[in-house]
């Protein structure tokens, strides 16, 4: 939890991806893991397309609510951390319906592209440490939505050429001589 400026608290909804590390009261301080183009949690299991999709539709509201023992098994299966049955897990069988091919979700996911499936967001493992960043003690997930550029701000460059022509045809008309009438 956090505290907001005005005294509130904030809730953020996550799921431990590494059942394996135990968790620890003496942990203040989180980092993204992100080595190459894959995030990875402290076991060096690597986020997986599969993974990626579950919790960004966890995140935003998609699937309402969760059976969270379910869910976490999904998550973690995702993973290849734990085995489970994709077509019989609620969650996972929810892959299976986009796409059938078990290898497609369990697939290394790289954050920074683009998956038509997760959208506009980038999804993380988050290390959890002891407060001098040394003792991996939990891993969860972090989601983040990524800035949505302006179709209506044109690049700068766009505007100073636009600019110059503009600018090209007023000098045109004034300076051009005029046609006496005939």
């Amino acid at each position: 939890t956090t505290s907001g400026g005005s005294g509130a608290t904030a809730f953020y909804q996550t799921f431990c991806i590494n059942p394996n590390v135990p968790a620890s009261t003496n942990t203040a301080a989180g980092k993204l893991n992100y080595n190459g183009s894959t995030s990875i949690n402290s076991s060096g299991y690597a986020m997986t397309l599969g993974a990626a999709y579950l919790y960004m539709q966890f995140a935003t509201g998609e699937f309402g609510s969760v059976n969270s023992i379910l869910f976490g098994t999904a998550l973690n299966a995702s993973l290849g951390q734990v085995n489970a049955n994709f077509n019989t897990n609620p969650y996972l069988s929810r892959l299976y319906a986009i796409n059938a091919d078990k290898s497609y979700w369990l697939r290394n996911y790289d954050p920074l592209s683009y998956y038509l499936e997760i959208g506009n967001y980038g999804v993380f493992a988050m290390n959890v440490t002891d407060t001098d960043g040394t003792g991996n003690h939990q891993d969860f997930i972090y989601l983040a939505k990524w800035a949505e550029p302006s179709e209506a701000t044109p690049e700068p460059c766009t505007m100073l050429i636009l600019g110059c022509g503009l600018a090209g045809i007023a000098l045109t008309r004034r300076f051009r001589p005029k046609r006496s009438p005939v």
